[in-house]
């Protein structure tokens, strides 16, 4: 899952700099959407899935990108929760980019098993 989501963002990085991204992303639509699909596949589980973000926010990419990104996240994290998932969006102060953050109440890595992975997913906003 590490080696997808690097290689997207990376994706989305170089062309970003590159000024060659003409196309943006809804990122509350494609929350919102993952959810509803995840809630039809997760629905025997009964987990409560959480969205939140802002309307206006816009990731500077592709959408099938940005989708295959959070999605990977969020349907590893409803695997693994016992009861609910959270996800959320929100925009970094001064800066052409937002950051992504899942969050469920699953059993979660070891230090030892977190190595370098990190929590929060920072991406290009436009």
């Amino acid at each position: 899952m590490r080696t997808q989501i690097t290689h997207h963002l990376d994706r989305a990085r170089v062309a970003a700099r590159a000024g060659v991204i003409g196309e943006t992303t809804d990122v509350d639509g494609v929350l919102r959407a993952l959810k509803r699909a995840l809630d039809r596949i997760y629905d025997s589980r009964g987990l409560e899935l959480g969205v939140s973000s802002s309307p206006d926010l816009k990731f500077q990419g592709e959408k099938q990108d940005f989708e295959e990104m959070v999605g990977n996240l969020l349907d590893n994290a409803c695997k693994w929760a016992k009861s609910r998932v959270r996800v959320s969006a929100e925009r970094i102060e001064r800066a052409r980019s937002f950051t992504v953050l899942v969050d469920d109440d699953g059993p979660g890595l070891t230090a030892s098993e977190q190595g370098g992975l990190r929590a929060r997913l920072e991406l290009p906003a436009a």
